[in-house]
């Protein structure tokens, strides 16, 4: 169904009224003077006729095209920057800290306690800081665990950045020669009265590095094998390192 509205001005000299016959709603017209009095601009109505250009404006596609590329290419630098990245660990150099061995020849009793300092490499990857919480070691000989150690850090690695980190493990073998294996070795390789000139024990260590960034909680961890004196020494010397290592 098709609605038809009158238009009728008004006598109005100057001014006149358009009064749609449907609903009978009038509105103020201007007559061509070009002038429009003050205080009336919001009772005047503009009739534009539905072919004029201002109607269809030419660069909608072009400002919606932008609109959208600006927006996908923040999406993509918001991705870019705050996606989670890992932390990468490496290790460093072995450094015993201090040694006590025992050996009773009647007895076949062997004590040997040592102390591992172990220095590591940490490399934020992301491109926000990252906390370290913790550090924790295990030390492991012939698949057998002979120490563990935990070290607090509350330290944070900046952006791209790297830090060294310094992690301490008791190592400690005790009991009886008799019982052979790892023992008998211990006391042949650590006396430091033997006719062993090399004092080295191959220990394997295991790491993991406790994290926190981008409001979450995350673990990296190490593994690697290194040569630790088990002699005590006047200078404390650093030793072989880096002979294997395996991080995840």
């Amino acid at each position: 169904m098709t609605l038809y509205y009158y238009v009728k001005l008004s006598c109005n000299k100057e001014y006149g009224s358009l009064n749609l016959k449907e609903g009978n709603i009038k509105f103020n017209i201007k007559r061509g003077t070009g002038r429009i009095p003050r205080g009336q601009e919001d009772s005047l109505v503009a009739l534009i006729p539905y072919s004029d250009k201002r109607l269809r404006p030419r660069r909608t596609t072009l400002y919606v095209c932008i609109a959208i590329f600006v927006s996908l290419l923040a999406a993509g630098l918001l991705i870019f920057f705050l996606f989670p990245r890992e932390i990468t660990i490496t290790a460093g150099h072995v450094e015993t800290a201090d040694v006590k061995f025992s050996f009773n020849a009647s007895t076949g009793d062997v004590h040997l306690w040592m102390r591992i300092q172990n220095t590591y490499n940490v490399t934020n990857n992301n491109f926000v800081r990252a906390l370290m919480n913790s550090i924790s070691m295990q030390a492991v000989y012939h698949n057998n665990v002979v120490g563990q150690g935990k070290t607090v850090l509350n330290k944070s690695v900046l952006p791209r950045k790297s830090l060294q980190i310094v992690s301490e493990v008791n190592v400690t073998f005790d009991g009886n020669v008799d019982e052979g294996g790892d023992l008998l070795l211990v006391s042949i390789m650590c006396d430091p009265k033997g006719h062993v000139t090399v004092h080295h024990l191959y220990l394997d260590f295991q790491v993991t590095l406790n994290t926190h960034f981008l409001a979450h909680k995350e673990e990296f961890t190490l593994a690697s094998s290194n040569f630790s004196n088990c002699v005590k020494q006047k200078n404390n010397s650093k030793l072989l390192s880096g002979m294997f290592e395996v991080s995840t």
